[in-house]
């Protein structure tokens, strides 16, 4: 079987298999397809994966600890056993690593329960995935920008918390400058046709003017046959794979970026993506430490465009001191 399977499709190995499930019972076909399933939303929606493929040790290992912090010790065991038997049937059917028995290698241990108790201690080699981008490097990312272009497509992250894909997509009647508004999002991982509407700061506001009305975009000879906010100088719509690379780079160049581990594939991890800037932005909204208290969570999973809170709920961690934790994790 080809390497090329759509996310859709990601149940379709476990379905052909259903017999093999353990016990051969419906009800923990069940409960397998349950705990899949919670796996997809944490792999497509807070780690932004593409496909079952990009998922490796380090991913796993994440998880891991997600379940341990998330539930009792035997109900985390209970789910990730289930994810186990998923990829291994999908490593009979493509040949593609288990990467739950090779985050097991890497504890040098099977996952017990008795594991799945207290905190975590032990985070795969490039430390924590979550990275929480301080005020004061977001700050040095702008001042790093020599483009009017860059500048916005960092503020919008930052005060959207939108997917890279998602700000790639946003046409210019889309946005309302009056309101300070891009409406009519699309969210790509969700079936039900569903748009909604972000909002930007008056900082950022008068950089969009700029933009839009200052020669800002009109300097790039793709922009008058555009619909799309973001253009190259090649290219009438920006690629979310050349926005993340470019984001990437301003942080190096910033002196605030840094490689956190090297993927199964050999190339780098690194601190400070645009998908970072999407958890910093849910991390903001959840915080209690800052004096407005915590955003609700049916507000956060709206603007996040989540289908449900499950998978928003997922930032609360990071309330008050789960926040500190992590940057101490993170720092060298």
């Amino acid at each position: 079987m080809s390497q090329q399977l759509p996310n859709q499709d990601a149940f379709d190995i476990l379905d052909i298999h259903k017999d093999r499930v353990r016990n051969n019972t419906k009800a923990h076909y069940e409960c397998v397809k349950t705990s899949l399933n919670r796996f997809l939303s944490y792999a497509f929606e807070i780690r932004d994966l593409n496909s079952i493929f990009q998922v490796d040790e380090a991913v796993m290992s994440h998880y891991y600890d997600t379940l341990k912090a998330t539930y009792e010790a035997r109900t985390a065991h209970n789910h990730w056993i289930d994810v186990r038997y998923y990829f291994s049937t999908v490593e009979r059917e493509t040949g593609f690593p288990n990467p739950c028995k090779q985050a097991e290698e890497e504890y040098d241990e099977e996952v017990k329960p008795s594991d799945l108790v207290g905190t975590s201690a032990k985070v795969q080699k490039g430390g924590e995935w979550v990275v929480y981008i301080e005020d004061e490097d977001y700050k040095q990312m702008l001042e790093e920008t020599d483009l009017i272009r860059n500048e916005l497509l960092l503020r919008l992250l930052y005060d959207c918390g939108l997917r890279a894909s998602e700000l790639c997509e946003v046409e210019v009647e889309d946005v309302e400058e009056d309101e300070n508004a891009i409406t009519s999002i699309q969210t790509k991982k969700r079936d039900d046709g569903h748009e909604r509407t972000v909002w930007y700061t008056p900082a950022t506001s008068s950089i969009m003017t700029e933009y839009l009305h200052g020669g800002g975009r009109s300097r790039y000879s793709t922009a008058s046959d555009s619909d799309y906010l973001f253009v190259t100088l090649r290219s009438e719509q920006m690629h979310p794979n050349w926005l993340n690379r470019r984001v990437v780079e301003i942080a190096k160049d910033a002196g605030v970026q840094e490689v956190i581990y090297e993927d199964a594939q050999g190339y780098n991890r690194y601190s400070i993506t645009a998908h970072q800037f999407r958890h910093t932005y849910a991390i903001n909204r959840v915080r209690e430490d800052v004096g407005r208290g915590a955003m609700p969570l049916n507000y956060l999973a709206e603007l996040l465009g989540h289908k449900d809170t499950n998978t928003t709920e997922w930032y609360t961690r990071f309330k008050k001191s789960g926040l500190k934790k992590a940057e101490q994790r993170y720092s060298p």
